[in-house]
Protein backbone atom coordinates (compact mmCIF):
# COMPACT_ATOMS: atom_id res chain seq x y z
CA UNK A 1 0.00 0.00 0.00
CA UNK A 2 1.22 3.74 -0.83
CA UNK A 3 0.96 6.74 0.97
CA UNK A 4 -0.57 8.69 -1.98
CA UNK A 5 -3.39 11.10 -2.96
CA UNK A 6 -5.07 8.12 -5.34
CA UNK A 7 -8.49 8.18 -3.14
CA UNK A 8 -9.06 11.84 -3.78
CA UNK A 9 -10.62 11.59 -7.01
CA UNK A 10 -12.15 8.28 -5.91
CA UNK A 11 -15.73 8.02 -5.37
CA UNK A 12 -17.24 6.65 -2.17
CA UNK A 13 -20.57 5.79 -2.45
CA UNK A 14 -23.06 5.63 0.91
CA UNK A 15 -24.79 7.34 3.57
CA UNK A 16 -22.32 10.01 3.80
CA UNK A 17 -19.55 10.13 1.36
CA UNK A 18 -17.25 13.12 2.70
CA UNK A 19 -17.40 11.03 5.94
CA UNK A 20 -16.56 7.99 4.50
CA UNK A 21 -13.52 9.97 2.61
CA UNK A 22 -12.54 11.51 6.15
CA UNK A 23 -12.69 7.80 7.98
CA UNK A 24 -10.47 6.61 4.67
CA UNK A 25 -7.75 9.37 4.56
CA UNK A 26 -7.70 8.76 8.75
CA UNK A 27 -6.68 4.57 8.13
CA UNK A 28 -4.13 4.95 5.60
CA UNK A 29 -2.26 7.77 7.48
CA UNK A 30 -2.53 5.66 10.75
CA UNK A 31 -1.08 2.40 9.09
CA UNK A 32 2.34 2.04 9.81
CA UNK A 33 2.95 -0.51 6.64
CA UNK A 34 2.29 2.19 3.92
CA UNK A 35 5.29 2.70 1.93
CA UNK A 36 5.94 6.11 0.64
CA UNK A 37 5.99 7.14 -3.26
CA UNK A 38 9.97 7.63 -2.77
CA UNK A 39 10.37 3.95 -1.26
CA UNK A 40 8.34 2.08 -4.51
CA UNK A 41 10.48 4.39 -6.73
CA UNK A 42 13.80 3.46 -5.41
CA UNK A 43 12.54 -0.72 -5.21
CA UNK A 44 11.89 -0.20 -8.80
CA UNK A 45 14.92 1.59 -9.89
CA UNK A 46 17.06 -0.89 -8.26
CA UNK A 47 15.24 -3.84 -9.78
CA UNK A 48 16.17 -2.42 -13.07
CA UNK A 49 19.61 -2.64 -12.39
CA UNK A 50 19.37 -6.54 -10.99
CA UNK A 51 18.78 -9.46 -11.94
CA UNK A 52 16.46 -10.68 -9.09
CA UNK A 53 12.95 -11.17 -9.82
CA UNK A 54 10.74 -9.74 -6.99
CA UNK A 55 11.37 -7.27 -4.19
CA UNK A 56 9.76 -6.23 -1.00
CA UNK A 57 9.24 -2.87 -0.55
CA UNK A 58 9.07 -1.39 3.35
CA UNK A 59 11.01 -2.24 6.46
CA UNK A 60 7.79 -4.25 7.76
CA UNK A 61 7.58 -5.70 4.64
CA UNK A 62 10.79 -6.93 4.94
CA UNK A 63 10.99 -7.85 8.28
CA UNK A 64 8.03 -10.73 7.82
CA UNK A 65 9.68 -11.93 4.47
CA UNK A 66 12.88 -12.03 6.46
CA UNK A 67 11.17 -13.69 9.38
CA UNK A 68 9.32 -16.07 6.72
CA UNK A 69 12.61 -16.93 4.91
CA UNK A 70 13.81 -18.21 8.14
CA UNK A 71 11.22 -19.92 10.21
CA UNK A 72 8.51 -20.71 7.39
CA UNK A 73 6.13 -18.68 8.67
CA UNK A 74 3.80 -16.29 7.36
CA UNK A 75 1.99 -13.65 9.76
CA UNK A 76 0.57 -12.27 6.61
CA UNK A 77 -0.90 -15.77 5.79
CA UNK A 78 -3.39 -15.51 9.24
CA UNK A 79 -7.04 -14.64 8.98
CA UNK A 80 -7.98 -11.07 10.38
CA UNK A 81 -10.75 -10.11 11.33
CA UNK A 82 -12.37 -6.78 10.99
Amino acid sequence: MVKSNFFERAAFYGQDEGEERKTYRANMRALPITQTPQEVAEAIYAMAGSKQHETTVGAAFAAVDVAHRLTGFNPLALPFQF
